[in-house]
């Protein structure tokens, strides 16, 4: 369930619960089916699974041009060990890692125009 925070015409701030796609589901019903986001922020679970399922689940709702911020990735974990593993859920969406230990994954949602992974 949805918990909105704030709200004026240019900015939605708003709680969920985030790696069960029932919850997900329901809250696309609830909101405009065409909602996309400029930006969304997982600062959810730290387990890895739940960060890849978050992100499966949420990725799909950020506009083109907008940013995916995975906040608190582990160390050592698939997503800062592996990042190529994001690549079936962001397709060749460029992201970089940041943050004290790289610890903050931000994945720009774009389309490429070419078949290389960067300009």
């Amino acid at each position: 369930m949805a918990q909105h925070i704030g709200k004026d015409h240019n900015l939605k701030v708003t709680v969920e619960i985030d790696n069960d796609e029932r919850l997900v589901a329901r809250m696309r019903q609830e909101h405009d089916p065409g909602l996309e986001f400029d930006v969304i922020i997982d600062d959810g679970s730290h387990w890895e699974d739940h960060q890849y399922q978050t992100l499966a689940n949420f990725f799909p709702y950020v506009k083109s041009g907008g940013f995916y911020v995975i906040e608190d990735v582990n160390p050592g974990s698939k997503i800062s060990a592996k990042p190529e593993a994001l690549e079936p859920m962001v397709g060749r969406s460029p992201f970089f890692f940041v943050g004290i230990k790289n610890n903050i994954c931000v994945i720009h949602k774009v389309k490429l125009n070419s078949q290389r992974f960067a300009y």
